[in-house]
C-alpha cells in the first residue's frame, strides 16, 4: 500500500494475536549467549526457593539489553522441568490508568484467560481454580477473582459489597490463592514493564 511520506509502497502485515513467548521477538527460541552468570544466579535462587526460602529477584537495565530474553530463558527451564507454577503479568503503558490491569494480567495468565473471553468463561475458569483449594467457597472466591479481570460474575455475597469492600476482598482472595498454590508448588511470579 502507499503510505504518506514514503516513495515506495509498503507491504502491510495482518495482526493475528500477541506473541506466544515474550522475550523472543516473535522468533524461534535460540541459545542464550553471554548470560551464564545471570542464569546461574537465577538457578541458585530457584534452588533456595524450592528449599522453602522465598526469593525476590529484580532484573533491571536499559531497554534492549535482554532482560525479557533472560527471564524468558529461565521461565522456559522452569516450565520444561516442571519445577512449579509460573504466573506472569505485564504492566503495559497504555493500561496505566486501568484499574487492576497488572494484577488482572497476572490472574488472567494463570487462569488461561485470553482477550475476548466472555464473562461467563472467566467465571468458569476462576471457579475451576478456586474449587481446587476451597470447594465449599469456590463461587464467592471465583466472583472476586473475576472482578480483578473486569468481569462481573454474580454471587449474592459479592453483589452486596461496596466497591471498596469488593476490592479488598478480591485482593485477599488473590493473596490466599497464591499462598495456597505456594503450599503445593514453587511459584515463579514474573512481572514485566513496570
Amino acid at each position: 500500500i502507499q503510505v504518506k511520506g514514503r516513495q515506495e509502497p509498503v507491504n502491510p502485515y495482518e495482526l493475528v494475536g500477541s506473541r506466544e513467548e515474550e522475550g523472543t521477538g516473535g522468533r524461534e527460541r535460540t541459545n542464550l549467549v553471554g548470560r551464564r552468570e545471570e542464569l546461574s544466579l537465577l538457578h541458585q535462587c530457584l534452588e533456595a526457593a524450592t528449599s522453602g526460602r522465598p526469593q525476590l529477584v529484580n532484573v533491571v537495565g536499559e531497554a534492549g539489553i535482554g532482560k525479557s530474553r533472560l527471564v524468558c530463558e529461565f521461565a522456559h527451564y522452569y516450565q520444561t522441568y516442571g519445577v512449579g507454577v509460573h504466573m506472569k503479568g505485564r504492566g503495559l503503558s497504555y493500561q496505566q490508568e486501568t484499574s487492576y490491569a497488572l494484577v488482572g494480567s497476572l490472574v488472567g495468565q494463570y487462569l488461561g484467560i485470553t482477550p475476548g473471553t466472555s464473562f461467563h468463561d472467566i467465571g468458569e475458569e476462576a471457579r475451576n481454580a478456586t474449587e481446587t483449594y476451597w470447594p465449599d467457597d469456590a463461587g464467592r472466591r471465583a466472583a472476586l477473582l473475576a472482578h480483578l479481570l473486569g468481569a462481573e460474575v454474580f454471587h449474592p455475597e459479592v453483589t452486596l459489597l461496596s466497591p471498596q469492600q469488593k476490592r479488598v476482598a478480591a485482593f485477599l482472595v488473590l493473596n490466599e490463592l497464591i499462598t495456597a498454590i505456594g503450599r503445593r508448588y514453587t511459584i515463579m511470579i514474573s512481572i514485566e514493564d513496570l
